[in-house]
């Protein structure tokens, strides 16, 4: 059994050994991160899936009363057959006033967005 698990099994017994985390850390970090089922091969497809994103992240941000203050992607292009990508660029905005705006966040995935992507 893992330390977790013995924990739990002392404190079913009714021994007090996991603190109580009354007011947890914010998260440094929120990642929307999916990988598509079948190609794409339009620029327009990708560019909306990536703003379905934004918009999960925004959600996450409120959820967790927290601002973004950078914005970063990555695109990856399909595996060759020994499992590297073909294609990887990744973009980073920092963000001037950080916010928690669908609206502001998406702009700042538009515009990375078409820093890093290549036709095809």
């Amino acid at each position: 059994m893992t330390v977790v698990g013995l924990k739990t099994a002392q404190e079913l017994r009714g021994e007090s050994c996991i603190e109580l985390d009354i007011a947890p850390e914010h998260k440094k970090m929120i990642t929307v991160s999916r990988s598509f089922g079948r190609r794409i091969f339009d620029k327009s497809s990708v560019k909306e899936a990536l703003a379905n994103f934004a918009e999960r992240a925004t959600e996450k941000l409120r959820g967790e009363k927290q601002l973004a203050g950078e914005v970063y992607i990555s695109l990856y292009r399909e595996l060759s057959a020994s499992g590297k990508a073909n294609y990887k660029d990744t973009a980073l905005f920092s963000i001037a006033y950080p916010t928690d705006s669908t609206l502001e966040i998406m702009s700042y995935v538009s515009k990375a967005f078409e820093e890093i992507y290549i036709e095809g």
